[in-house]
């Protein structure tokens, strides 16, 4: 009966050593992985122009816009949009339907929206 004890205490430290090592192992793997999620997005921003000169391109352009989303009214939107995780650079959103609609809008724009990256997501 005395040996009870002693092997509850056995068996918890079995059950809680290899969850404590799991844990710390998790919490590594995470920290790393939020640091590289961090310089991604810093490379991105590094990329991406300033909202004011994506504004003033976007502005200058406005037909181009209305004729991408004429290729499919109602299923191509074109607009300015802040990077994410740096609100004061700006790049072009383009959200579209169809497949077809997507390699349109690359053939029509080549790379870039007049030297502004662009996104185009197919929704």
């Amino acid at each position: 009966m005395k040996n009870i004890p002693f092997v509850w205490v056995v068996v918890a430290g079995l059950v809680t050593v290899p969850l404590a090592i799991y844990f710390l192992i998790t919490m590594a793997f995470f920290a790393i992985d939020g640091a590289k999620d961090k310089q991604d997005q810093q490379a991105v921003c590094n990329q991406l122009p300033s909202y004011e000169r994506a504004d003033r391109v976007w502005r200058d352009h406005q037909t181009t816009a209305r004729e991408l989303e004429q290729i499919d009214p109602g299923y191509i939107f074109v607009s300015l949009a802040h990077g994410t995780g740096c609100p004061e650079k700006g790049f072009i959103a383009i959200d579209f339907s169809k497949a077809t609609n997507g390699v349109k809008i690359k053939d029509r724009l080549g790379p870039t929206f007049f030297d502004i990256p662009y996104t185009a997501i197919n929704m």
